[in-house]
């Protein structure tokens, strides 16, 4: 502790670090309530509301009302959302506090519960909670996750234009947000995410919002990207794909919330939620993990995808 103190590394970092190593064990429930650290004097909500509710912890909770609010990346909210269906099982009455380019899909994929974008009065609830921490309090663990099998859906049907013809339809996504502190890990450079549109026998339809390089001009690969505003719109996107081949980003997370099949695309020191050496996850049943055997080699993940995908659809 001492020596990692005259290195600069504080006690909170410390503590991140041990929930990250229990989590990535598969040890849910203490990883989880360690996971708590990551707020103490640090603002990770833009959408928390100053109030003064006592935060949930467990109690009965059953005819009380709880203001949930969203944290971090919208692939987290995506993740966790299915536990605000759990809480609502309980017989809460939730309101989720939802940034605005999630609360469209959140809404309408789960009506039972109120989403807002802002809330008048937060002091009127009986309790508070950040999404993520709802975890610590369900009968959760990696043999046993619920809503593995999809539990979000397109507010609408649309994007019919795309079913021209029979070939299967991909979506693919190469690169996550640029501010992200690991995405120059988890990104990989179109040029070489472009060997896989050599497979001519597929439409390859992009997910990819403010993409950073130019896709190539040819028939069977697909951009209607100008035409998504926001994430329920690219549920209706997905809707019409029979594969999404990402990169760890939220699209990633949205397809599989739906249950649509998803390959993820893993760098070799992979975020916790994957494990390692897993070809699996336990958080939904829909994915399949791609993983770098050499530090920053992403030929051999996409020479692997591209032979499974010739397999697949042949």
């Amino acid at each position: 502790m001492n020596l990692a103190k005259a290195h600069g590394v504080n006690n909170q970092q410390l503590a991140l670090r041990d929930a990250h190593v229990l989590l990535k064990q598969g040890r849910l429930k203490e990883g989880f309530q360690k996971y708590r650290v990551r707020y103490d004097g640090v603002k990770i909500s833009n959408s928390r509301p100053e109030c003064g509710m006592p935060v949930w912890n467990g109690e009965e909770i059953s005819g009380k009302d709880i203001l949930v609010y969203c944290e971090q990346g919208a692939g987290d909210v995506i993740q966790f959302s299915r536990f605000l269906i759990e809480l609502e099982g309980r017989g809460a009455k939730v309101t989720f506090l939802c940034r605005e380019g999630l609360s469209r899909l959140i809404r309408e994929a789960i009506p039972q519960i109120t989403v807002c974008e802002t809330v008048e009065n937060p002091d009127a609830f009986d309790y508070q909670s950040y999404l993520m921490d709802l975890a610590i309090f369900m009968d959760i663990s990696v043999q046993r996750m619920v809503h593995r099998e999809g539990y979000l859906q397109a507010p609408y049907d649309g994007f019919h234009d795309l079913l021209i013809n029979e070939k299967p339809k991909i979506g693919f996504a190469w690169h996550g947000g640029a501010a992200h502190l690991r995405d120059h890990l988890r990104s990989i450079d179109l040029a070489q995410f472009a060997n896989l549109f050599s497979l001519s026998h597929l439409d390859w339809v992009s997910l990819q919002v403010g993409a950073n390089a130019p896709l190539p001009k040819v028939a069977h690969v697909i951009d209607v990207t100008d035409r998504l505003q926001d994430f329920g719109d690219t549920a209706a996107l997905i809707a019409k794909l029979d594969l999404v081949v990402s990169v760890d980003t939220a699209i990633a997370h949205l397809a599989a919330a739906m249950g649509k099949p998803v390959w993820l695309l893993l760098d070799q020191c992979a975020d916790w939620r994957w494990q390692e050496e897993t070809t699996r996850s336990y958080w939904y049943d829909s994915m399949r993990l791609f993983r770098q055997q050499e530090f920053g080699n992403w030929k051999q993940v996409l020479t692997t995808v591209k032979t499974a995908l010739r397999e697949e659809y042949s």
